[in-house]
């Protein structure tokens, strides 16, 4: 709104309209550096020309602009590129299509989730963090993917395969990527129930060859019982033979790429955890992270109730009404760790000073989860064969 004072002119003795003075110039800078020097410029008195400003008031210029650019990026702590979560921050000042306000950017703090699992032993050395940065980057935008996560490593005889997860939203499911040398990524198949339940007959350590065949003997269905529906593509690498008995004996050939996705598969069933609160389920029924998620506290970081399986829920449905109604529907609608089966698979330890919670499978030896309480930060790796330890129930005390 414009504002005019009247006033009486001296002589005239009549009424004018006089405009306001204009306002102060000021300038706000808000990322605490201090203001630039004033651009000065110098005359050159034998040809009477005006100078272009020094080279170091254009550097200060520059340096300021990449200081706004970078209140766009994180708040100083974050992720593992290993399956790490984190929150970022709303800058006011940064556009919010800059700013994610929850995302799952492993890729881009590799080097803080590795020193929390660092004492376990999985290090990368820098030209392996170069290579997974630059190329799961490429991967995500090529692939039109909200985000990339490094999964871990699954160990071979003559070569690892490394493993990378990417998610559309933030639902459960993810695409499946392996590499060889951090460089050139293949997406994975998806595995047939039948098939999965085949590959986990196979005992054995992976070659490093995805094109290697594996060959699996397993019992059939009995004559009584239906036969499951199996597609085209399984029944063609499945033969059957029937016994003097009436027995069935099935014999399933399997490629590593297959089994290799079957691994990783199982493995995300029983260890893909997340801190209870970190994620939440709407009214629409869409699994969502959850903003406001600021970190278990110290004490309920190291109890096994506070992690929750990152699935679709199992054990959940086998509970009383009366059990079901005593949950917050919105946040316990996954299954909690306390009702794995057997009591005592996962081993819940403080280090770094109480600065970070890691939790250890039992059943998946070199699966590590960890986080940081009082801190959206937490994430998870797995680094080892790719084989399940079926007799933990007898070395439990």
């Amino acid at each position: 709104m414009t504002t005019f004072t009247w006033c009486l002119h001296p002589l005239r003795q009549q009424n004018t309209i006089q405009p306001p003075p204009p306002p102060p110039t000021t300038t706000t800078y808000h990322h605490h550096l201090p203001p630039p020097p004033p651009t000065t410029t110098t005359t050159d008195h034998h040809n009477h020309r005006l100078q272009p400003p020094q080279p170091a008031a254009i550097g200060i210029r520059l340096a300021r602009g990449f200081a706004a650019g970078a209140q766009c990026i994180r708040r100083a702590s974050v992720s593992t590129g290993i399956a790490i979560d984190d929150h970022w921050e709303q800058i006011p000042s940064c556009p919010r299509e800059l700013v994610p306000l929850h995302t799952n950017m492993e890729i881009q703090q590799l080097a803080t989730g590795l020193n929390h699992v660092a004492s376990s032993g999985f290090v990368l050395s820098t030209e392996r963090k170069v290579s997974i940065d630059t190329s799961l980057t490429l991967l995500r935008h090529a692939q039109k993917l909200k985000y990339v996560k490094y999964w871990g490593r699954i160990l071979g005889v003559n070569s690892d395969y490394h493993i990378s997860q990417g998610y559309s939203d933030d639902g459960y499911k993810a695409k499946n990527f392996y590499s060889v040398d951090c460089i050139r990524w293949s997406q994975l198949p998806e595995i047939h129930p039948v098939l999965a339940k085949s590959c986990s007959k196979i005992r054995g350590r992976f070659t490093g060859n995805p094109s290697f065949e594996f060959t699996a003997v397993e019992m059939g269905a009995n004559p009584s019982e239906e036969s499951p529906d199996i597609p085209e593509e399984v029944a063609a690498i499945r033969r059957e033979d029937t016994k003097g008995d009436g027995s069935t004996i099935v014999t399933t050939t399997i490629s590593e790429e297959k089994r290799l996705a079957a691994a990783i598969s199982s493995i995300d069933f029983e260890t893909r955890i997340v801190p209870r609160g970190a994620y939440r389920k709407t009214p629409a029924n869409k699994i969502e992270r959850c903003t406001s998620f600021s970190g278990l506290s110290h004490h309920a970081a190291g109890k096994v109730e506070s992690y929750m399986h990152f699935r679709e829920p199992q054990t959940l449905l086998l509970k009383s009404a009366v059990e079901r109604a005593r949950l917050d529907q919105g946040l316990d609608f996954m299954d909690s760790l306390e009702d794995d089966i057997p009591k005592g698979c996962w081993s819940i330890q403080y280090q770094n000073g109480s600065q970070a919670v890691v939790i250890r499978s039992l059943l998946w030896p070199g699966f590590v989860f960890f986080h940081s309480p009082n801190s959206p930060l937490f994430g998870h790796v797995y680094v080892g064969s790719g084989q399940r330890n079926n007799d933990l129930i007898f070395e439990l005390p």
